[in-house]
Parts: structure tokens; sequence; C-alpha cells
């Protein structure tokens, strides 16, 4: 998909609203985000496997709270747990308990955003949890700067949109094709000046030349398949329409849905490849 900054100035003038002062980027820019977040979690209700990711945790001896990858949509989309120890020779499945049970059964449970073993799973055998579940995906951003220095972390002020004053809590470091080298960056202050960014936060990855966006998990590109594009062109105008009072908010709306409904008849069977008939009796098959 291409960069939101390309997205939002086809979305100005297919709706009309190209004065940057009447309405600000930064709003429309919100509507990019909530239509992608509406479009995933329609897509995400009948086919999460579009979203699946799996990450790998390393276990601690003696520790048995662990936090949820950053980018899980929600916890109980958790689809499977799996663990490996020294002396497997890979991974096996954990099952999902209720908390009561911790000192009972082998497993594991969710409370917030943290996965919670039972008591036996803290021996130091342990290596690794393998987690598989539906990933949110990132927000997205306009570029608000090039990176010229990282110490400390400073943008070319001629590059940096109009009104961006980096009131905000968290930013994200990205490449030009849209990449995350760096996420989660607190920033205390912004010299508008100087183009000097306040943070603590170690900038490994990152490099001169990349870019910061808004948001502590964010992007510069939108990670939906690029057959999305058109339903976020034609969520924001709606929005912007129904800002605007329109008359042509109901036509923009029932041409969202059905753009909405094309989506969900496209991602019907996420598998093209032929499934083989399941095999249940095998004795055919003994020569």
């Amino acid at each position: 998909m291409i960069r939101l900054d390309f997205l939002l100035d086809q979305v100005r003038n297919s709706s009309g609203n190209t004065d940057v002062n009447a309405i600000k980027d930064d709003e429309i820019v919100q509507y990019f985000n909530d239509g992608q977040e509406r479009i995933q979690s329609l897509i995400v209700q009948k086919y999460p496997r579009l979203f699946t990711k799996e990450s790998v945790i390393a276990l601690t001896l003696n520790e048995d709270e662990y936090d949820l990858p950053t980018d899980v949509f929600t916890p109980h989309r958790i689809r499977c747990v799996e663990r490996t120890d020294t002396n497997s020779d890979g991974y096996y499945r954990l099952p999902r308990i209720n908390p009561i049970e911790r000192n009972r059964l082998h497993g594991y449970f969710l409370r917030e955003n943290k996965l919670i073993l039972d008591r036996e799973s803290r021996i130091s055998n342990s290596i690794g949890l393998r987690i598989q579940y539906v990933k949110k995906i990132p927000k997205i951003d306009i570029r608000r700067g090039q990176i010229t220095s990282l110490s400390p972390l400073t943008v070319d002020t001629g590059t940096v949109p109009e009104n961006t004053d980096f009131n905000v809590d968290y930013i994200s470091i990205v490449d030009k094709d849209g990449t995350q080298n760096v996420t989660g960056i607190y920033i205390t202050g912004y010299t508008a000046g100087t183009g000097v960014i306040a943070t603590t936060a170690t900038l490994t990855g990152a490099s001169i030349g990349d870019y910061v966006v808004y948001g502590t998990y964010a992007s510069t590109h939108s990670e939906l398949p690029d057959v999305m594009e058109k339903y976020l062109l034609e969520y924001a105008a709606m929005r912007l329409f129904h800002r605007d009072s329109s008359v042509d908010i109901a036509t923009q709306s029932q041409l969202l849905l059905s753009v909405e409904n094309e989506l969900e008849q496209l991602f019907s069977d996420d598998h093209e490849d032929v499934k083989e008939v399941v095999i249940k009796d095998f004795d055919y098959l003994v020569f």
C-alpha cells in the first residue's frame, strides 16, 4: 500500500477538502486509522488467519509471568501457546487453564496483557514459548520529520509538516518503505528551532535518514493488503462528508458498505491451495 502522505492528498482532492487550514492533517490521519481498525475488526471476526503471527518468548528461571507481544490484537485472540525444553525435540502445546488450577495442572492462563504459567513451568530446563496469535497492524501516520542525528535525536525542521509539535507521548522510527526500526520511543520534549526530540530511549536499529512518526507502534504504510487501499480512501472520504454535513454522505455510505461486502467475499476463503480429502480409514492404503 502506498504511503499515508499520498493517500491523504488523494482523499483531500477527491472530497474537495484541499484547505489544510480548514481541516488539519491530524484529523484526516485519524480517519484513516479508524478505517483501518474497522476493516481489520470485520475481517478478524470471520477470517482471523489472515492476521496470524508467531512470536517466541525466552523463559527465565523462577519467572512465571511474561508480557504478551505488543502487537497482540486482543488477549483473547491468542490461538496457541507452545513450549520447548532442553530435553525436547520440538515444541509441544500448553493447555489453557483456569487461574485457580495453576498449582495442580500444567498450562497457562492470561491476565490483562500477561501470560502466566503454572508453577511447574518455572523449572530450569525451560527454554522458551512460541505463541500464535492474531496481530494488530501498526497505526499509520504521515512522516513527521527526517532524522539528521541520533545523539541527540534530531529531525530536519524543513521536513516537519505544518502543525507538527511532537506533543505526543510516543513515537516510532521507520525507514523509507515504512519498515519499523524502533518503536515505543517515549519523548519528553521537542525544540522546534533545532529539531531536537528529547528522549531517554535506546535508538538501536535507527539510522540517519530514517523518519519519525507519531505512535507507540506506528508506520507510514498500512500493513493491510493492497486491495484494501480503496476502502481506506472511501472510509476517510465518508468521514469528511459527514463532518461537512454534505449531501453526498448517503451515497458515500452506500459505497463504503459495498466495498466492505466485496472485501469480506474476497477473503472468505483465505487459501487457494487444494485441500485433500481427510483420510479416516487407512486400511485401503496397506499394500
